[in-house]
């Protein structure tokens, strides 16, 4: 079923936890490679996106004091669908908010997935499964991935020991549990809805959803999974970076 697809990809994190005093979105893969060149994350995020089935249009949000590199990156690509780049937010919520903001600019959609330039090296393959399903009625649609290790419960009304010990009440189980990644797919109209209801929340860090699915939920939405991918891991610190970069050198060029 074909659909006209708009793509948000957030690239407006700080990074601190990575240690290269660049925004995160500008680490690049390939240890070799430059800060906001061809490897970086954000690069290798909007490579597999221009992918996806359907795509019209892909709004990046960066951190306004660098704005000019994400653009001059992204004009050395060779995309071959239309990107620009905004500002973020305070937040991922008001960032995200942003950049539907600039996408309705586009023309009419049909779906809009919301995607993590973390997650450089998730396939377009997985991207098309969530457009797929939201153009077959979902309105709300995450991948995800089973959880591979046990899960407990701890008591959070009773502070650890001294030594850090927690209490632990009871065992969950883990065949319900799933491991949610980017991008997350949503109708066009349900994204600007919930975007523009919880507009404030988005403000303040504290208040501000952690995930777009957790807005349609708010909203009453239904939200479906979806297969996810092994690839689609997200960096946020130098052991996740440190991942990527097997990963990247492992399959980057062998799966789009």
């Amino acid at each position: 079923m074909s659909a006209d697809v708009g793509i948000v990809v957030t690239a407006a994190g700080s990074g601190s936890r990575l240690g290269y005093g660049v925004p995160k979105a500008l680490v690049p893969l390939d240890p070799s490679g430059d800060i906001g060149g061809e490897s970086s994350l954000f690069a290798l995020a909007l490579r597999h996106a221009q992918l996806v089935d359907g795509v019209r249009a892909i709004i990046v949000t960066a951190p306004s004091d660098e704005l000019e590199l994400f653009r001059s990156t992204i004009a050395r690509l060779g995309i071959v669908v239309p990107v620009s780049v905004v500002s973020g937010g305070p937040t991922r919520q008001a960032s995200i908010f942003q950049g539907l903001k600039a996408l309705k600019q586009s023309g009419p959609l049909d779906v809009v997935l919301i995607h993590d330039a973390a997650r450089a090296l998730t396939p377009s393959v997985m991207m098309d499964r969530v457009v797929n399903a939201v153009a077959q009625g979902a309105p709300a649609v995450i991948p995800a991935i089973p959880v591979a290790d046990t899960l407990k419960q701890i008591d959070p009304g009773i502070p650890p020991s001294p030594s850090g010990a927690r209490r632990i009440v009871g065992n969950v189980d883990r065949g319900v549990m799933r491991i949610v990644q980017t991008p997350q797919g949503f109708a066009w109209d349900v994204a600007w809805d919930m975007h523009s209801t919880f507009a404030e929340r988005g403000m303040d860090e504290a208040q501000a959803a952690s995930d777009d699915s957790t807005m349609a939920q708010w909203a009453g939405h239904e939200v479906v999974a979806v297969e996810g991918d092994s690839l689609a891991v997200k960096v946020t610190t130098a052991t996740d970076l440190a991942l990527a970069r097997v990963l990247f050198a492992q399959n980057f060029g062998t799966r789009s």
